[in-house]
């Protein structure tokens, strides 16, 4: 008895599932031409993220020759051409045991872009909402022009980054918005951004909550840049002292005044 055709689809069906497959980014599919991609250089990422998937690190060119049906020099001028767009990182050596060429290769640079592309896209639809009412007119001098957008969603796209990195996670769409407001809606510079994220981690409040409460404040007594915070804190400070020196001697005094009185 031959098996059936529903057989043959289960079995392709469990070996499907089990061959495994990869995430590719509907962002990156979207936007790789923009990025300077060709058709080549694309399909040659999808088979570098097979190969990272796989959990394989040191990839041979040869390998990705046979897999895409072109020669190792080839694919060898392809990496060339990802490195200098910044998409990945090379690590070239030599495989002790058969003398053939290998490649350490990072992708770090690819989802960089990524979020660069994220974040203007972000940008772009912020300014759409302020230009139908959704946003309160009132800062309307606070918003980035359309022209300075992209510039504006690579500040936003490193910010994105560096609160990851200090909250250890990535951040909730929620969280994205709130870096966008202080960003383009309340017109805080990147700069003041990153340093009231600096004082919330050195005194282990780190959220966003208090991150605001921290801008908010300074944007109260208009200090602009780190510097400008700085010599403020740094006059309170002093300020503090004085205040100090200046209780401490009215108690000396009226201790003496009531010794000599008594």
């Amino acid at each position: 008895m031959q098996p059936s055709r529903s057989s043959f689809s289960t079995l392709f069906a469990l070996e499907l599932v089990n061959e495994g497959g990869i995430w590719l980014p509907k962002i990156l599919m979207q936007n790789y031409i923009k990025m300077g991609l060709t058709d080549k250089e694309m399909l040659l990422i999808i088979h570098l993220l097979i190969l990272k998937s796989d959990k394989i690190d040191m990839i041979k060119p040869e390998d990705i020759s046979r897999f895409m049906e072109i020669d190792e020099q080839e694919v060898e001028f392809l990496i060339d051409s990802l490195a200098q767009k910044g998409i990945i990182d090379v690590d070239m050596g030599v495989d002790a045991q058969t003398g053939k060429k290998i490649m350490q290769l990072s992708l770090e640079g690819l989802y960089d872009k990524l979020l660069e592309i994220w974040g203007c896209n972000k940008a772009v639809e912020y300014e759409k909402k302020k230009s139908v009412g959704h946003i309160d007119m009132e800062k309307e001098d606070s918003y980035l022009d359309l022209n300075k957008s992209y510039e504006g969603s690579k500040a936003a796209a490193r910010l994105y980054r560096c609160f990851e990195k200090e909250f250890g996670r990535p951040l909730s769409p929620i969280e994205s918005s709130q870096i966008l407001e202080w960003l383009y809606g309340e017109g805080y510079s990147e700069e003041l951004i990153l340093e009231a994220l600096k004082r919330a981690v050195l005194r282990g409040i780190i959220n966003f909550k208090y991150i605001d409460s921290i801008l908010k404040g300074w944007a109260k007594n208009n200090l602009r840049t780190s510097r400008e915070v700085s010599a403020y804190e740094e006059n309170f400070s002093q300020s503090q002292q004085k205040k100090n020196l200046n209780k401490n001697a009215s108690k000396l005094k009226r201790k003496y005044e009531d010794i000599y009185m008594t």
